[in-house]
């Protein structure tokens, strides 16, 4: 099916003139406004298609998920005639959810080839116009583009016997990424937010911006894998723009206001760091269970000024009340440094200053899971040793154990030396001593001896005992000079 070719810029601005004009005003109070503008017919369908699709943005509604079910009853009376419609080789069973321009169904495979579950996005009747019509055609043509495990697949296209266009997709049974983190670990929840950061880089890779990051584009199904839904408001980033094909072309930009960047905020060029910005608010409300502005917010221009004026709140600052996860009192002190850093630089205002890219955001959440410095926070020489401990805790253990223990052996073997030493002091004043001793016993009290009674012969045993033992003195005393003076000197005056 062709695009179809985008309105006339004259009647664009009185489109869009209206539209700001009445877009804030609640449903049941735009019609006057509207009937007043003076619009024709086509342009009164195209500006009632574009207050519709902004007002599901507006909203948190999934494009596919559980929930949705429950808000569509509400509508099930319109959609009972299409359960059981054939578009193509797919029939219509139930009806799934319903969005701004399309509204989708579970369908089963009906040419009898092969048994198959997929969701049909099938235009809304009333909706055809110029720009829901090319916005339609947009997505469906995003979704050809990409192929990737947790993108949810295109398996068909077609028109509807009325020439409503549709497409099909693999049906995701699932539960929004915010809900489906729940009692989760940090680190499981960090696992699942790799996942969708994969497949956010991959749509990047193939030249387009996904632009309505939320929870309800993000599904994880029964088997735990993260699945990226809605590419309705994608856009395809222009390689001749002169930024490296990282910026897109102007228009009407749809958003979610608690999801969106400032820049989409503000209506200006968009680029795969809007992407960035969306991943850190969803990041953000993974960890905390609550998002970093505007959480007090109760209408869509109140949470786009919030977007664009308020400071996001250091995650691990925020109180019990404001982080409503249950698990928060647990998980708070993990989020301190390396954390905090990566969630606040995904969330600078300034685009520039933003992570470069999708992948460079993912490699420092694998950082941090790995123990390893993160480049959101300065490479300060205690960090990286910090870290290098932490990452590396038995080997530096170990490490630091052996040390000890030659450090202590060190020690020991110097007390000894020590006490030898000691030892060695008193033995040899000890000698010296005895030496003394003998040389004076021997020298001078041994004549002095013989005068008393019984003297003579107490003197003969005495200097031949003496001399015996001089005699096994004079082997040793070869080593100590002094010591050999002493046991000559004796000898010789005998």
């Amino acid at each position: 099916m062709t695009t179809p070719p985008a309105p006339d810029p004259s009647r664009w601005l009185q489109i869009k003139a209206t539209f700001d004009a009445v877009v804030d005003l609640p449903t049941a109070q735009r019609d006057p406004p509207l009937m007043a503008a003076g619009l024709d017919a086509a342009d009164l369908n195209e500006l009632r298609s574009l207050l519709a699709h902004h007002d599901q943005a507006s909203g948190t509604q999934p494009f596919m998920g559980g929930s949705a079910a429950s808000q569509f009853a509400q509508n099930e009376a319109q959609t009972a005639a299409q359960l059981g419609q054939r578009l193509g080789a797919w029939e219509i069973v139930r009806p799934v959810g319903v969005g701004g321009m399309g509204e989708v169904f579970e369908a089963r495979r009906a040419d009898g080839s092969y048994e198959g579950r997929a969701a049909v996005k099938l235009l809304k009747r009333g909706m055809d116009s110029t720009a829901v019509l090319r916005r339609f055609a947009q997505e469906r043509q995003a979704l050809a583009r990409l192929s990737h495990p947790h993108i949810a697949r295109l398996l068909d296209a077609g028109a509807s016997e009325q020439g409503l266009p549709y497409f099909v997709l693999e049906f995701v049974e699932g539960q929004p990424i915010d809900v489906a983190v729940r009692g989760l670990t940090l680190e499981a929840r960090l696992n699942l937010f790799l996942q969708l950061a994969d497949a956010v880089a991959h749509a990047h890779r193939n030249l387009l911006v996904h632009r309505d990051l939320k929870p309800g584009n993000v599904l994880v199904n029964t088997e735990g894998q993260v699945k990226l839904l809605d590419f309705g408001i994608a856009k395809a980033l222009d390689p001749l723009d002169g930024n490296e094909g990282n910026t897109t072309l102007g228009g009407q930009r749809p958003y979610t206001p608690n999801y969106a960047s400032p820049e989409q905020v503000r209506g200006e060029p968009v680029s795969t760091a809007t992407d960035i910005y969306s991943l850190g608010v969803l990041l953000y409300q993974m960890l905390t269970g609550t998002r970093p502005t505007g959480r007090n917010a109760t209408t869509p221009a109140e949470a786009a000024r919030c977007v664009l004026e308020d400071q996001p709140t250091k995650p691990s600052r925020l109180t019990a009340d404001e982080a409503v996860d249950p698990q928060w009192l647990s998980t708070r002190k993990k989020l301190e440094g390396d954390l905090d850093n990566i969630l606040l630089k995904a969330l600078v205002k300034q685009a520039s200053d933003r992570y470069v890219s999708v992948d460079a955001l993912a490699s420092d959440i694998k950082a941090y899971l790995d123990g390893r410095p993160v480049s959101a926070r300065a490479a300060s020489s205690a960090y990286v040793l910090t870290k290098f401990v932490q990452r590396n805790r038995a080997t530096v253990t170990a490490a630091g154990a052996a040390v000890l223990a030659l450090v202590l052996g060190l020690c020991g073997t110097a007390w000894q030396a020590h006490r030898a030493g000691q030892a060695l002091d008193s033995a040899s004043a000890r000698l010296t001593q005895t030496r003394s001793i003998a040389r004076d016993l021997v020298m001078r009290y041994a004549d002095t001896v013989m005068y008393l009674p019984g003297g003579m012969k107490l003197q003969t045993d005495m200097l031949t005992d003496t001399v015996a033992h001089l005699d096994k003195l004079g082997v040793d005393a070869a080593a100590d000079p002094a010591f050999a003076g002493d046991v000559a000197r004796p000898m010789r005056v005998w």
